[in-house]
Formats: C-alpha cells, sequence, structure tokens
C-alpha cells in the first residue's frame, strides 16, 4: 500500500492543512480576541456574549454529522475548499458597522461551516498515511496549526484592533481565508489509501445500527469524554481567556494577548511531542491503548488538577503558570482520538463515525461559554466557572484512563 503513496506530496497536503486549522483557530479567537472593544461598542454584556459564543457551537455542532456523512461521498479536496470559502464570507458584515444581530447570524454561518472543520482535515490525511503512521501528521496537522493560529492571532489580532478597529481584525480574517482558498485550488489533491483500503478491507454494509455499535463501545465513549473536557477548555481558551485576564487578573490587552499565545506555543510542543511519541510507540509495536488511550487519559486527568488547583492560589504568577499548564496539555487529545475512532469504525462509516464524535465532542463549545457568562455575571465569578471546568476535566480524565482500549473495540481490520 505504501509504494502508492508520494510522501512528498502527502506532506504538502499536511502543509496545507497546518494553514487551514491555523486559519480556522484564528476566526475562532477573533471574537475573544476583539471581546473588550465589541462589548463595549455593541453594549454587550458578559451573559449575552456568552450566549454569542455558545450560539457559534451550536451551529458547528448540528452541521458535524451531516457533513461527516457526506464526507465519505464527495471529494475532500471540494469539501475543504467550499468550507474555507464560506469562512472568509462571514467575516466580511463585520468589516463596516454592525449590530448584535449580524455579528450573532455571522457567528452562526461561521460556525456551521466551521464545524466539519477537524474531522474533515483528519480524514484528508488519513488518505494520504497508513494507521500506524497518522499520528504525527495528524498532530502538525491539527495541534500545530490550531496552536499557530492561536500563537499568532492572539497578539497580532489584538494590536491590529488597538491600531486600528476590531473591524478591521475581522476584515485581516476574509483576506487570509480567500488566500487560502486560492492556493488550495491548486495544490489540494485526495490521497490514494481510501481507494486501496477499500480494496483490501471487505466493505461492511450500512444498517441502522452501525453508527450505534460504534457509539456505544467503551473507546468511543473515553475518547468523548476526553474530547469533550479538551474542547469545553479550548472554548473557554478562545472566548473567555483574554477576558479573564483583562477583567480578573487586571492586565493590559495586548499583555493578555500574549498570555493566550505562551499556552498556543506550550500546546504547540507538548502536541506535537505527544503525537510523534505515540508515533514512535505505535511503530514499535505498542497497543493503541497504550501509545494513545493511556496519553489522552493522562493529559486530560492532568489539565484537570492544574484547573481546580488554578481556582484555589492566590498568586496571578502561579494562577497564569497553571493556566498555562492546563490550557496547552490538551492539544495532544485530538489527534489519537481521532485515530482510535478510525481503529474502531467501519472503514466505509469512518466519517460518519468522525461526526458523530466531533458533534457529541464539541457540545463542550456550546456549554462552556455560557457557563462561564452566567458565572461571571451572577454566579461568583471566574473562579466558580473554572472550578466546574476543573472538576468536570478531572472525571472526563478518569473514563478515558479506564475506557479507552481500541483493540478490544476494533470493528474491522485496520491497515498496517
Amino acid at each position: 500500500m505504501q509504494s502508492a503513496i508520494d510522501k512528498k506530496r502527502a506532506w504538502l497536503i499536511v502543509a496545507m492543512l497546518f494553514f487551514f486549522m491555523f486559519v480556522n483557530f484564528a476566526d475562532k479567537i477573533v471574537l475573544g480576541v476583539t471581546a473588550p472593544s465589541l462589548m463595549r461598542d455593541l453594549n454587550i454584556s458578559p451573559s449575552q456574549y456568552g450566549y454569542l459564543a455558545s450560539a457559534f457551537f451550536i451551529a458547528f455542532v448540528a452541521s458535524a454529522i451531516p457533513v461527516g456523512l457526506i464526507s465519505d461521498r464527495i471529494s475532500n479536496k471540494l469539501l475543504l475548499g467550499i468550507m474555507a470559502a464560506i469562512w472568509s464570507a462571514t467575516q466580511l458584515p463585520m468589516i463596516v458597522p454592525t449590530t448584535f444581530g449580524v455579528l450573532l447570524a455571522s457567528r452562526v454561518v461561521l460556525g456551521a461551516a466551521e464545524g466539519p472543520t477537524t474531522m474533515s482535515a483528519q480524514q484528508a490525511v488519513y488518505k494520504w498515511f497508513p494507521n500506524n503512521e497518522r499520528t504525527l501528521p495528524g498532530s502538525v496537522m491539527n495541534q500545530l496549526g490550531s496552536s499557530a493560529g492561536i500563537f499568532i492571532a492572539a497578539p497580532v489580532l489584538t494590536w491590529i484592533t488597538q491600531s486600528y478597529s476590531w473591524h478591521v481584525a475581522f476584515g485581516s480574517l476574509a483576506a487570509i481565508g480567500a488566500i487560502w482558498c486560492v492556493a488550495w485550488a491548486f495544490v489540494g489533491k485526495d490521497g490514494p489509501i481510501g481507494a486501496l483500503e477499500s480494496r483490501a478491507v471487505p466493505d461492511q454494509r450500512w444498517t441502522p445500527l452501525s453508527y450505534l455499535r460504534v457509539v456505544k463501545k467503551w473507546t468511543f465513549i473515553g475518547a468523548l469524554s476526553c474530547g469533550f473536557a479538551a474542547y469545553w477548555g479550548i472554548t473557554l481558551l478562545t472566548t473567555w481567556g483574554i477576558n479573564f485576564f483583562v477583567k480578573s487578573l487586571h492586565y493590559a490587552p495586548s499583555r493578555a494577548g500574549w498570555f493566550i499565545s505562551i499556552v498556543a506555543a506550550a500546546g504547540a510542543v507538548i502536541g506535537l511531542s505527544g503525537g510523534w511519541i505515540s508515533q514512535i510507540m505505535s511503530t514499535k509495536g505498542m497497543s493503541s491503548r497504550i501509545s494513545r488511550g493511556l496519553i489522552v487519559g493522562s493529559v486530560t486527568l492532568t489539565s484537570g488538577i492544574c484547573i481546580v488547583l488554578m481556582t484555589q492560589v492566590h498568586s496571578p504568577s502561579l494562577q497564569i503558570a497553571l493556566f498555562v499548564a492546563a490550557f496547552s496539555v490538551t492539544s495532544t487529545v485530538y489527534t489519537p482520538c481521532y485515530a482510535m475512532i478510525a481503529e474502531i469504525a467501519p472503514l466505509s462509516q469512518r466519517g460518519g463515525a468522525f461526526g458523530i464524535f466531533t458533534a457529541l465532542m464539541c457540545c463542550g463549545g456550546i456549554i462552556a461559554p455560557s457557563v462561564m457568562g452566567l458565572a461571571v455575571e451572577y454566579g461568583g465569578g471566574y473562579r466558580s466557572g473554572f472550578m466546574v471546568t476543573g472538576c468536570m476535566t478531572v472525571a472526563a480524565g478518569i473514563v478515558g484512563l479506564l475506557a479507552l482500549n481500541p483493540e478490544r473495540d476494533r470493528q474491522a481490520p485496520v491497515e498496517r
């Protein structure tokens, strides 16, 4: 199988998908970066802002399953190009003076277009790399790309907002997304592994219970618990992170942007290192339970412990250190989770299984902003919001450590 793969082309696709995730997370974080100015200009309360951020993720979740099902039947190149084009278009209304209603509508449409991002990009990577070589390129694309998007976008968009306006910040993202679409039209290509797999592994016909059987597997449940907690955390980082540093710890917005960048930089290093270690373990013959499941459960549990500790200390420096640790280590979660779902899902339904997993995982993104908004406005402030987050994340890590075991739950042969 590997002889039919052009490795140089495969890594070129990974590079393009790296920038795809870069744009994706820049689009996510722009709302959090511009929040102080935007909330002031549009007279938005903390709870309204929480609902605004949650609305993005409602559409995000709603689109994941149908697009996941479609992704099994159409070209990844076409699907990713359409998604990125919609991202750029949704930023355009923010260039001119606008209203809360227009902002809400644009974020809902953006959420619907971004919902299938990670699973569709992972599906594209999996068409270029066999199972035991997927974790590293997946980490470069997902962990490194998303972390770079946050690391660079947070300070740059903060500077643009302060030097010009939040309208210009949104407009710059529209331009960057359009440039990516043009490049992808020339460079993008579907990989050969899907066709090779279909000849190597007998097709398993779709039945109404097929997806239910996948969802009921303990590996799916463990991956979902850790993914849900990790996505809850990344949503808080991108929507409330700068507000937390500005309003609670009393840092200037420009400095707050750099703190978010530090989290992203640490996440990039940890995520890439975790992917590299996981792939080495896998290629040396270690089980996925060890090479993927143990890593995912451990980092989720570590994140939760750090968040709980953050609510119990009063030193701003220690709070920042725990914040960085808590929200950077979970960058290791996503790629191994998708790889384990790919192991237990029938080949012909991998996209659908990814869609279900993504939709359920990203429900954390719906709940988290509103919970924090209500905590800030009515329930004791950021400390109580982070305590809820920390306790939930600890529980998720324990479930992951106990449940993740792809070898036990595998549905079909997996290519090596």
